[in-house]
């Protein structure tokens, strides 16, 4: 009895795929399509018929009908396993092609297109949604990108480029709790990475964690490499009224060479929040040095010897300011 059933089983998928290879011969997928779905209806354990219409369900690019379809046939029968399985891959294998030339080429909605079909074939695949992240975050979709960079780490979670690409996503975003924490991440799975503490720092600054930006930046300075950051650390933390913080740095700064003066001008700034006017003095008359008709630095230098009740300085300053005013208002 059960060779009986086997020999009709076999009678059946023969002739199945004779009429499988008519439709094919003359590309009439969609009667095929429509003749198999028929079949698996009436016959949801042959595996051939799963496998068919999968392999259709990919030609018209119904990716996630056609993975279904697939998986049901390798369930189903261990003869089918092996060619759906090359079916799956085959088309991931298309699609992932596909999508990194599009990527490199910049034909942007090519390659989420692509990358689209790559999660849809596999999407236990993590590399198919780091191309789609990738796509999004170029193509300035940065809620397409997030959704597509969290699914590649959870299937991934120690692709340490991923995190960095969604740290630097919420640091642009201004979210800078998920920048903080995807930066954390990076650096359980690697303490010296320098762009996560770099994303750390900025994010914690920009949060008003002062204490955790001061120590991450303190810890990348003494990277290698690590001082191109004390120029952003100091103005970061100048802007935030930090002056304490800023000033050391701006002062190495401005010794190593400020041709605009723009850092001693802060500096000078910096010391009157924190009244100490010697220093006003000191960093005004540097720069009047340079440009002895500084309107602005010989504001700032009249307010310091206002504040320390330097009378004479302060009246010879008024009497250069104005004769400046005199000069200028004459042309």
């Amino acid at each position: 009895m059960l060779v009986v059933c086997v020999l009709m089983s076999m009678g059946c998928e023969s002739a199945l795929k004779r009429q499988m290879a008519h439709f094919e011969q003359v590309r009439d997928f969609d009667s095929a399509i429509q003749m198999l779905e028929r079949e698996v209806q009436s016959q949801p354990q042959s595996a051939e018929a799963h496998y068919h219409l999968g392999r259709l369900y990919l030609k018209q690019l119904r990716h996630v009908e056609g993975r279904k379809a697939l998986e049901k046939a390798i369930a189903l029968s261990g003869r089918f396993a092996e060619p759906a399985q090359y079916e799956l891959d085959n088309r991931l294998s298309e699609t992932m092609h596909a999508g990194v030339k599009a990527f490199d080429e910049r034909e942007l909605d090519r390659a989420i297109e692509q990358f689209t079909y790559a999660t849809q074939v596999a999407p236990s695949s993590a590399m198919a949604f780091k191309g789609l992240g990738n796509a999004y975050a170029v193509n300035a979709n940065p809620e397409g990108a997030e959704t597509a960079y969290r699914e590649a780490v959870r299937l991934q979670p120690e692709d340490i480029e991923v995190w960095l690409n969604l740290s630097e996503l919420s640091l642009r975003g201004q979210v800078y709790d998920k920048a903080i924490s995807d930066a954390q991440h990076v650096l359980r799975l690697d303490p010296l990475n320098m762009d996560a503490m770099k994303r750390l720092a900025y994010g914690a600054m920009f949060a008003g964690q002062y204490a955790l930006a001061d120590s991450t930046f303190i810890q990348y300075f003494a990277l290698p490499g690590g001082n191109h950051a004390v120029r952003d650390y100091a103005f970061m933390s100048f802007n935030a009224g930090r002056y304490e913080a800023a000033v050391p740095y701006l002062q190495d700064l401005a010794q190593a060479g400020d041709p605009k003066a723009e850092l001693r001008f802060m500096l000078g700034e910096a010391y009157l929040a924190l009244d100490r006017f010697e220093d006003m003095v000191a960093i005004y008359e540097n720069i009047l040095e340079q440009f002895p008709d500084n309107v602005y630095a010989l504001q700032g230098l009249l307010i310091a010897h206002e504040r320390l009740g330097n009378t004479a300085e302060t009246l010879h300053i008024r009497q250069r300011l104005k004769s400046i005013s005199g000069i200028t208002s004459s042309r």
